[in-house]
C-alpha cells in the first residue's frame, strides 16, 4: 500500500522523500510502515489517484492511479529478474570455460605422468657399455695394470652412496682430498679413487687409507680368532 510522507523528510530505498511525497508500494517493510503510521510519519492513501515519481521537495512529478503503480512495480521486478537471470547465465557460462580448463589441464597431466613413465622406461633399458647394475649396485669395471699385452680388469661394485663419496672427493682440490680420503670406510671407493684419479697425492692417500683398512680388519680377525661369533655353529652341542 502507498503512503504519504507526514511531518519531516525521511530517507528509505536509496530515496530521501519530503512532507507530501508519496512513498510507493513495497518500498517500506511492513513492520517499519506499521511504526511509522503510530507516531504519525505516514498516512494510508485509498483507492485515490496520488502522486508518485522521484521525489523532490516539490513534490512527484506525475499522477498515477493504483493499478498503473501496481504496473511499474511489477515492471521493475521483472526488468530486475531479467538482469539477474541474465547474470546467472553469464555465470553458467564463465563456470563452464573454467570446467573445460580444468579438464583440459587434468589431461595435460596425465599426458605428461605417460610420458615421464615412457622416459623412466627408456631410461631403464638403456645399458651404458662397460656398465652394469643390479639392485641398485653399480658394477664399474676398472683396468689394472697392464703388462704390454693383456690389461687387467676388475670390476668394483659401487652403491649410489659410494659413488656420491666418490665424486665428493675428486672434485676437491689435491689437499682436501687426501684429507678426506683419511675418513673414507669404504674399499671400493678407495679403489675407484686410485684407478681413477690421477693425481698422485690422491692415489697415495688412497693407497695409504686401503692398508689401514686391512689392518684394521686383520686385527679384528685375530682378535676373535679367526671364528665365527659364539652361538652361530650348533656342530657338536649335546642333544
Amino acid at each position: 500500500m502507498p503512503y504519504e510522507l507526514l511531518g519531516k523528510p525521511l530517507t528509505v530505498g536509496g530515496n530521501t522523500y519530503y512532507p507530501g511525497n508519496i512513498i510507493p508500494d513495497g518500498i517500506l517493510f511492513p513492520e517499519r510502515a506499521e511504526k511509522l503510521k503510530r507516531i504519525g510519519r505516514i498516512s494510508e492513501i485509498g483507492g485515490k489517484e496520488y502522486k508518485i515519481g522521484s521525489p523532490t521537495k516539490e513534490g512527484a512529478a506525475a499522477l498515477y492511479t493504483p493499478e498503473e503503480v501496481d504496473k511499474i512495480v511489477a515492471d521493475a521486478i521483472s526488468k530486475a529478474t531479467e538482469e539477474m537471470e541474465a547474470r546467472q547465465e553469464e555465470s553458467k557460462k564463465v563456470i563452464s570455460e573454467m570446467e573445460q580448463e580444468k579438464a583440459g589441464l587434468q589431461q595435460t597431466v596425465v599426458e605428461m605422468e605417460r610420458e615421464r613413465e615412457e622416459l623412466r622406461q627408456a631410461a631403464a633399458e638403456i645399458q651404458v657399455p662397460g656398465f652394469s647394475s643390479f639392485d641398485g649396485i653399480i658394477q664399474i669395471p676398472v683396468k689394472g695394470e697392464s703388462d704390454g699385452e693383456n690389461g687387467q680388469v676388475t670390476v668394483i661394485p659401487a652403491s649410489p652412496e659410494e659413488l656420491q663419496e666418490f665424486f665428493s672427493i675428486v672434485q676437491l682440490n689435491a689437499e682436501e682430498g687426501a684429507k678426506a680420503i683419511a675418513e673414507v670406510k669404504s674399499e671400493n671407493v678407495l679403489i675407484l679413487l686410485h684407478a681413477a684419479d690421477s693425481r698422485k697425492t690422491i692415489k697415495n692417500a688412497a693407497k695409504e687409507q686401503a692398508g689401514k683398512l686391512f689392518q684394521t680388519q686383520g686385527d679384528l680377525k685375530a682378535s676373535t680368532g679367526g671364528n665365527e661369533p659364539a652361538g652361530t655353529d650348533t656342530k657338536g652341542d649335546d642333544t
